[in-house]
């Protein structure tokens, strides 16, 4: 047995059928003297990424109850999100799989960026991209409902950070069509984007209502971007909305 990983595998045989299949695994060719090479799918020994459901039950819980400060908050958080940044930045990806990623979170990052305030890096692409290639490849996968349940407790502490992890995953399935674990991938984003923002002061966030197709998404993309966090939440309005149905639905 010969063993061979993604990045000795060409383009052709990454690709199945209609071209459209990534795949999730590497490889081993096996080779006999009286008879032709046999492809024979191995999964070789994969990186697992998972967060402990008792310690972010139990964070949060302490949180709310006042019986730890932000700053140790925010410290386990770092921790955990470094923990799986550990996990999966070694690992190999063959690059057409990781252009695909690539360009596909670069895109989300830069949008996060452009209209949240997100501080977009080439560290902070490169770990997605990695996490969701190992997440993608990983042996076991555990009950999405589990990260659900957390991303929405969660939420009760970091809604705007919350609220970012479900445009990163919904911008991700229309670009790549991802759907492993998406609530794992939604509160890794939530996570990961807390544990990088700014804390020097604690933000409330505010809503910008204005009449105009694009001009309260405009003045809020701009805050947010120089303030690098996301503050403002924008309603934009038609010309003709009255004050009355304003006042009902915002």
């Amino acid at each position: 047995m010969i063993p061979l990983n993604l990045s000795h595998l060409s383009s052709d045989t990454l690709l199945h059928g209609n071209g459209e299949s990534i795949p999730y695994i590497n490889e081993m060719i096996e080779v006999s003297p009286d008879q032709d090479a046999v492809w024979k799918i191995s999964m070789t020994e994969q990186a697992d990424v998972d967060f402990s459901e008792k310690v972010i039950n139990d964070l949060i819980q302490e949180y709310l109850e006042k019986d730890i400060s932000t700053i140790k908050f925010r410290k386990i958080i770092y921790d955990e999100v470094n923990r799986i940044e550990d996990i999966v930045i070694d690992q190999e990806i063959h690059p057409y799989v990781q252009n695909l990623y690539t360009q596909a979170v670069r895109n989300i990052l830069i949008y996060l960026q452009d209209n949240y305030g997100l501080k977009y890096s080439g560290v902070m692409e490169m770990v997605f991209v990695k996490m969701l290639y190992v997440l993608n490849n990983q042996n076991k996968h555990t009950d999405d409902r589990k990260y659900e349940h957390l991303a929405k407790q969660l939420q009760r502490v970091m809604y705007r950070y919350y609220k970012m992890g479900l445009i990163f995953y919904e911008m991700l399935h229309q670009a790549v069509d991802y759907e492993t674990n998406p609530w794992f991938v939604r509160m890794f984003a939530m996570l990961y984007f807390y544990s990088i923002a700014r804390d020097e002061m604690d933000y409330t966030n505010a809503i910008i209502v204005s009449h105009g197709p694009a001009t309260a998404s405009s003045i809020t993309s701009t805050v947010n971007k120089v303030f690098e966090t996301y503050i403002f939440e924008a309603f934009d309005m038609e010309y003709d909305t009255p004050k009355e149905r304003c006042s009902k639905t915002y």
